[in-house]
C-alpha cells in the first residue's frame, strides 16, 4: 500500500509540473484559425410596382495563421511578437440582369506585439488572458463578368488596421515542452481603419477612415500549438 501512494504521488507531481512556467521560458509556435459562412440569396423589392432584384450570394470563407515568439518576464506574464498571415475568399454575386461580380482577396499581412497573462486553473491547465497592439493590411480586386462570360479586373480595394484586442484563452500542457491553447479572439477590441478604393472606369479613388469597438465581435476561434524552451 505504501508503494501505491508513493507512485500517486509520483505521479501527480510529475503531472503538477507540467503546469509550470518559469521566468525566462522562451514560447515558441503559433496558431491556426478559420471560419467561413455558407451562400444563399437576397431577394430585393422595391416600392412601387418595380421589378424585384434577386442576387445569389456564394458562400465566403476567412483563415488565419500567426507565428509566435514570447518570453515570460515572470512565471505569469509573457510578452512577445507573432506575425499574422491569411485570406478571404470573399465568394461572387450574381444578379437578375446576368452580371457577375467575385470578390478576391489577395494575402493579408500583419504584425502584433502581445502580452499574456497566465493563471493556472488545475493540474496542467492555464486560463489566459491575451492583449495586443499592431498592425495590418489586405487588399482584394473586383472580378465582373464581360460579354463572354469571362471575369475581368474591375474595381480595386486595399484596407489597412491599427488596433488594440483583447482575447481570453485556455492553455493545455500534455507534456513538459508542449502547451496546446485555444483562443477566443478578440473579446474586446478598438480598431482604427483606412480603406482605399480605386474604381477600374475611371482612374476615381475612394478613401474612407473608420474607427470600432467592440466587446465579442469578430469572434473566430483559434487553435494552437507552443513548445515551452526552458520550462
Amino acid at each position: 500500500m505504501k508503494k501505491l501512494f508513493l507512485s500517486l504521488a509520483l505521479v501527480a507531481t510529475g503531472a503538477a509540473a507540467y503546469a509550470q512556467i518559469g521566468a525566462g521560458t522562451l514560447m515558441l509556435g503559433g496558431s491556426l484559425g478559420f471560419s467561413s459562412t455558407g451562400g444563399g440569396e437576397n431577394k430585393a423589392t422595391p416600392g412601387g410596382g418595380g421589378a424585384s432584384v434577386t442576387t445569389d450570394l456564394t458562400a465566403r470563407s476567412n483563415w488565419n495563421f500567426s507565428p509566435t515568439v514570447g518570453y515570460f518576464l515572470n512565471d505569469n506574464l509573457a510578452v512577445g511578437l507573432r506575425l499574422g498571415l491569411g485570406g478571404t475568399n470573399r465568394g461572387q454575386v450574381t444578379t437578375t440582369d446576368g452580371k457577375t461580380t467575385e470578390n478576391i482577396s489577395s494575402f493579408d499581412l500583419g504584425v502584433e506585439l502581445f502580452g499574456r497573462y497566465y493563471k493556472s486553473i488545475g493540474s496542467n491547465f492555464y486560463f489566459f488572458v491575451d492583449g495586443g497592439l499592431g498592425f495590418s493590411s489586405a487588399s482584394w480586386t473586383d472580378k465582373t463578368q464581360d460579354g463572354l462570360d469571362k471575369l475581368k479586373d474591375d474595381d480595386k480595394y486595399s484596407l489597412s488596421t491599427i488596433g488594440l484586442n483583447v482575447a481570453p484563452g485556455v492553455a493545455f500542457f500534455p507534456s513538459e515542452k508542449w502547451g496546446i491553447d485555444l483562443t477566443l479572439n478578440r473579446l474586446v477590441g478598438f480598431n482604427m481603419n483606412s480603406s482605399t478604393m480605386e474604381a477600374a472606369n475611371n482612374g476615381g479613388k475612394l478613401e474612407t477612415s473608420t474607427t470600432d469597438f467592440g466587446i465579442g465581435a469578430g469572434f473566430m476561434p483559434s487553435l494552437g500549438l507552443h513548445y515551452y524552451m526552458g520550462k
